[in-house]
Order: C-alpha cells, then structure tokens, then sequence
C-alpha cells in the first residue's frame, strides 16, 4: 500500500464498506451512479491534500474493489 493510498483509505474507508454491501443489489446504472458519487466524494475530501486527482480516483476505487471482494468474496469474471 503506497502513502497515497493509506490516505484514501483512512479517509474513505467506512464509506467504501457500506458502499460494497449496498451495490450487490444494485442495478447497474443505479450502481454506476453510486460509484461515481463515491468517487466525487473522495476527490472532495482529499482535494485539499497532496495527491494528484488521478491519485485518489484510483485509490479510492482500488478501496472500494477490496472491500468489495472482503464483503462479498472475489468477483467472478
């Protein structure tokens, strides 16, 4: 885990869990909505800091597929 990350998971980590059981019975364009608000709401938080915004954006997804796949086991392709 880089420093960026351990930022965006300390910050975004309780939003990503509850956001990980609610998608499962999402459909998918409500889920895409979710996500994206998710993802709004990290670069929001962690605009103020240091990392890049593509930074966050994928540290907070990368959080919220771990979490995802702690929840609900691994995704199956």
């Amino acid at each position: 885990m880089t420093p960026n990350d351990a930022i965006v998971a300390v910050a975004m980590k309780p939003v990503a869990e509850r956001l990980a059981v609610t998608l499962a019975g999402m459909p998918p364009e409500q889920a895409e909505r979710a996500v994206s608000q998710y993802v709004q709401q990290a670069v929001r938080e962690l605009e103020l800091s240091d990392i890049p915004r593509e930074g966050i954006v994928q540290a907070a997804l990368a959080l919220l597929i771990h979490e995802r796949e702690r929840v609900l086991g691994p995704a199956r392709r």
